[in-house]
């Protein structure tokens, strides 16, 4: 059902390409309605988040699309910034013609969508964060790991590989053999050197400092089973971000956008329409 769900997407999608400094930006613009950006997580694709791309589809012209280091793109030519992550969303709205818009960000999209409310606080008409944080502790297992890939000659995250220790970890978030495969296509088509350039934003990412500053109406939502981007986490976001509103999807880890498509997308409608949304769903 999933794979079939996601081929109707494909389908009825039509890509379009925006070329910015740091090369090719490919994106897809879909539905009318109130501007809804749709930024993912840190590997795979905004195809990930399709099921929400479709819901919000249906009255809002939603745009989906895939930040530097694009799996077409060649990511070993250029240096940028994670804040040249958060200008190249300014481009593309200046680029589509969009004044403001709904920016949601899942996982580590979720601090460009912080930074973005912040550096254009006029653009950014409402705040939809799936479980993300502000600053990230890498251990040092993983630092470790991220010194000794470095000098390994992938193309691609060797995901597959690695599927097995992620799962024992609690890491995955698949209810079905469907979903775990699709995970897999998502996560292996991420560059290698990409993924390695993310880490090295979030080890040295502190958003603290500028959360007091956002002004924008905001809502958090996660899985009270997510190990990836955990509870303490997230609750520096809430307890740093004025007047932020935030809900617990129950049963349900990192990939609840998926395993729990309907509670997930539902939660974030109520709220833009102003409507409580229930501490624990």
């Amino acid at each position: 059902m999933l794979m079939d769900d996601f081929r109707r997407f494909c389908a009825g999608k039509v890509e379009k390409f925006l070329e910015t400094p740091g090369g090719l930006l490919r994106y897809c613009d879909m539905g009318r309605g109130e501007p809804f950006v749709v930024i993912h997580g840190l590997t795979g694709t905004y195809d990930y988040y399709f099921y929400t791309i479709e819901h919000f589809a249906a009255d809002h012209r939603v745009i989906g699309y895939n930040y530097r280091g694009d799996p077409n793109q060649d990511e070993s030519d250029g240096r940028y910034e994670h804040d040249d992550l958060v200008d190249d969303l300014a481009r593309l709205l200046d680029h589509l013609g969009i004044g403001r818009a709904i920016i949601f960000g899942s996982s580590f999209g979720g601090t460009i969508a912080l930074r973005f409310a912040d550096k254009y606080a006029d653009r950014c008409a409402h705040l939809l964060l799936h479980s993300t944080f502000a600053r990230y502790d890498l251990s040092k297992v993983l630092r470790r790991l991220i010194w000794a890939f470095d000098k390994l000659p992938f193309n691609r995250v060797p995901f597959r590989q690695f599927a097995r220790i992620f799962r024992r970890a609690g890491m995955m978030d698949e209810r079905t053999p469907e979903e775990a495969r699709f995970t897999e296509r998502q996560f292996y088509s991420t560059p290698y050197r990409t993924l390695i350039r993310r880490l090295h934003f979030i080890r040295d990412l502190n958003l603290v400092p500028m959360l007091p500053r956002i002004r924008a109406r905001t809502f958090l939502i996660r899985g009270d089973e997510d190990v990836v981007v955990t509870e303490a986490h997230n609750s520096v976001v809430i307890d740093n971000l004025p007047g932020i509103a935030d809900t617990v999807l129950q049963g349900s880890g990192h990939g609840c956008f998926i395993s729990r498509r309907d509670r997930f997308n539902l939660a974030m409608r109520r709220f833009l329409a102003g409507e409580p949304v229930a501490p624990r769903l």
